[in-house]
């Protein structure tokens, strides 16, 4: 084999081995995540008032709360209270003490925001920004086959398509590298034969 193309050859089958390699250590831990964000504001606030709201989602695969963020806006003089209640009833979550690792079910639910106004100035305003990240349960094997919720982590599918590209040139150039030897050999054969 040619020296040059034999070392590219080998260089490049190698370097599409390990990336193979890296693909299956660090699709162990990628994961499908989604966002459930929750903004309220509640205007003109009298004392001992009580204000809710409430609006559908949906968790498409069972999930675990892998991130809470809670953000209060004027946090005193009120009490809020923040749930997600399956919508065919039974028992809700509350998202204020909701803490990393704790599962949600899949299905259909409703974010409920409650405020009881306590101690405050009438005509206050008071507002809550929250935002939890849901991780799908899914296994990292099984991370790229189109989960319902948005992949997060190594993108496993670019580094897969690397290492075959790789693979494919590596390939390529083992069969140019032969055909060159086979050629040379042909020209000293013609050489030695020759007068």
């Amino acid at each position: 084999m040619t020296g040059r193309l034999g070392a590219g050859a080998a260089a490049s089958l190698l370097a599409a081995t390990v990336l193979a390699l890296v693909w299956v250590v660090l699709t162990a831990g990628t994961a499908r995540a989604s966002a459930l964000p929750v903004q309220v504001s509640f205007d003109n606030l009298l004392p001992g008032e009580t204000r809710s709201t409430s609006w559908p989602v949906s968790v498409p695969v069972a999930a675990t709360i892998a991130a809470a963020t809670v953000h209060q806006d004027g946090a005193d003089g009120v009490r809020w209270t923040v749930r997600l209640c399956p919508a065919a009833g039974g028992g809700c979550l509350d998202l204020l003490s909701a803490v990393a690792g704790q599962a949600v079910a899949q299905g259909d639910y409703r974010v409920q925001v409650g405020l009881v106004a306590t101690d405050l100035e009438p005509g206050q305003s008071r507002g809550l920004d929250a935002r939890y990240t849901l991780t799908e349960g899914a296994d990292g094997w099984l991370a790229d086959t189109g989960g319902a919720l948005a992949m997060t982590g190594t993108p496993a599918m670019a580094l897969a398509l690397t290492a075959v590209a790789l693979a494919t040139l590596g390939g390529l150039l083992v069969v140019v590298a032969r055909r060159r030897d086979r050629d040379d050999e042909l020209a000293e054969r013609r050489s030695a034969v020759a007068p």
